[in-house]
């Protein structure tokens, strides 16, 4: 049975709400079922969220191109709820620690019920999976109020060993759901949902050199913890690893052997923590996270063994090891036998060549059998001018990928946003070129629908619209009037010009004239910066100087 109440440690949990009442809640959620009634008692709110996770099988769909089905499982939820930052509601790192709020959840479903604290404030709930353990240490040393920074840099999952695949039973992910106001008339429709990821990376290699047989691999300079809750994020990825102090093992440290899945491919054995390999790299190739391959050449009895380092080997530049990212490895060309030990390949100079697909398995893939279909996204966001951006399409369907169709939300025709080109060979990673026109004063969004063989991939383009903003001259005013009416991008800044005449005169500000509020004033060359999403009416005024 799940306790009866709301806080943890309601004591230390309390201690710093003074304006909050401790809820009396009774609680019937079971181990085993989680359509239980609830009884619920005090200023409080029951809801249910449903948990997306990437490897997770769709009833009646293509499916996730991702890890094994036991490591997309879900065995433990825990919910930590945070004061929202009102001037960061979206960053990931801001915010203050209100409780530890009470989850029904049974293993192995996709969806939990919760209990929330109905508060003044707004609050961001951390959703947090398969870190039961490391999340009761946690909450033995932070209180209320505790910032959520210092919580991500406490909640650590560490391992000095290799991650067996075998035993995994889930890997620890996060998600939370930003800027939720708990009050009486909360009730969102249908429950919310949250976007899980995982912490870990993934490696996995394929052999394409006919005199070449894989059996084996190691994985060098690993890290030995990492951070369970990033420190930063997009929406969809992070920019940056997390680092943690501590980390970094001695150099030339290794994990392995891992051996063959199936004939010279190695897949969903390798796992570790994110890593620092682009700054690592760049001070000294030793300390860079890395693999040697292990197999026999052109016939040979004796074992050679490889390095093969996770970077573009067309540009030579290393790729930062990130959570949730699958690192596809596939050799393509030996020309001699290796060196006789890993240590001696690892410290060598390499004589592999190798291709390495960075994938963030979060995106869009999907499966049909043994196809696959990737991007490296499948969200892509425009502001309101003329733009383009890059995505990468790879599918190793013998028939290669084609763009099936572009349409609105709705199945209308667009002629605003085109895609280059229109197909791509199988076996190659192709970049694919979205272009949109600027926009007008309407948001508006297009469907991109990428096929391979029976396999479809959808990609969500959106792109902002103008801001239309009216400037009118003040009945008083003096000197010459520019008219600067029109649509502009949002989160831009305007200038407005000086008087050209009547020099006694100078601005006093602009004025809302909806509120009839000065939204800012400045003598000599007045600025506002164009507001977010919104029409606003403004108004320049002058005033005479003394």
């Amino acid at each position: 049975m799940i306790p009866k109440k709301l806080y943890k440690r309601s004591g230390s949990a309390l201690s710093g709400l003074g304006v909050y009442c401790l809820l009396t809640l009774a609680m019937a959620f079971t181990s085993c079922r989680n359509e239980e009634s609830v009884e619920i008692n005090g200023a409080s709110k029951q809801v249910t969220i449903t948990m997306s996770v990437p490897g997770a099988t769709a009833a009646a769909g293509p499916v996730t191109y991702a890890m094994p089905a036991d490591e997309a499982k879900v065995n433990t939820v825990d919910v930590l709820c945070f004061q929202t930052d009102p001037a960061g509601t979206a960053d990931v790192d801001r915010g203050t620690f209100l409780y530890r709020a009470t989850v029904g959840h049974t293993a192995g479903d996709n969806t939990f019920k919760v209990i929330l604290a109905e508060l003044a404030v707004n609050q961001t709930l951390v959703v947090l999976a398969n870190c039961r353990t490391q999340v009761e240490t946690l909450l033995g040393t932070i209180s209320a109020g505790a910032t959520k920074a210092s919580v991500i840099s406490s909640l650590l999952l560490e391992q000095s060993t290799a991650f067996d695949a075998s035993t995994m039973t889930g890997i620890p992910m996060w998600g939370e759901i930003t800027n939720q106001a708990v009050t009486s008339g909360y009730n969102p429709i249908g429950g919310l949902s949250v976007n899980l990821t995982r912490m870990l990376a993934r490696v996995n290699i394929t052999n394409g050199e006919v005199l070449f047989d894989l059996t084996e691999a190691y994985l060098y300079n690993p890290r030995q913890k990492g951070s369970i809750i990033p420190d930063n994020w997009t929406g969809t990825d992070v920019t940056n690893p997390t680092i943690v102090a501590g980390a970094q093992m001695a150099q030339k440290t290794r994990f392995g052997p891992f051996t063959t899945s199936a004939t010279n491919t190695i897949d969903n054995k390798i796992y570790t923590f994110e890593a620092d390999n682009i700054a690592k790299a760049g001070t000294d190739p030793l300390d860079a996270t890395c693999l040697v391959v292990v197999g026999y050449y052109n016939g040979s009895l004796a074992k050679s063994y490889y390095r093969v380092d996770l970077k573009n080997y067309t540009t030579n530049a290393f790729y930062d090891v990130k959570r949730n990212y699958s690192y596809n490895v596939t050799i393509t060309k030996i020309d001699l036998e290796g060196p006789d030990t890993p240590d001696k390949a690892f410290e060598g100079t390499a004589t592999i060549k190798a291709t390495v697909q960075a994938w963030n398995d979060g995106n869009g893939s999907v499966t049909a059998g043994n196809n696959h279909l990737k991007v490296s996204t499948n969200v892509l966001s425009f502001p309101s001018s003329v733009g383009n951006d890059i995505i990468d399409v790879f599918t190793d369907h013998p028939d290669g990928w084609v763009i099936d169709k572009i349409e609105g939300p709705s199945r209308e025709a667009i002629d605003w946003l085109t895609a280059t080109p229109n197909n791509g060979a199988f076996n190659v990673t192709q970049p694919l070129t979205i272009d949109v026109l600027e926009a007008g004063p309407v948001n508006r969004s297009a469907l991109i629908y990428i096929q391979a063989g029976n396999v479809t991939l959808v990609i969500t383009v959106s792109q902002k619209r103008k801001v239309m903003l009216t400037f009118t001259k003040n009945i008083d005013a003096a000197g010459s009037f520019i008219d600067l009416s029109g649509l502009y991008d949002a989160n831009t800044m305007l200038l407005f010009p000086n008087p050209t005449d009547n020099s006694g005169y100078d601005w006093d500000g602009w004025y809302d004239l909806s509120t009839g509020l000065k939204v800012v004033g400045h003598y000599r060359r007045p600025l506002i910066i164009i507001p977010e999403d919104e029409i606003q009416n403004y108004e320049a005024r002058w005033v005479l100087i003394p």
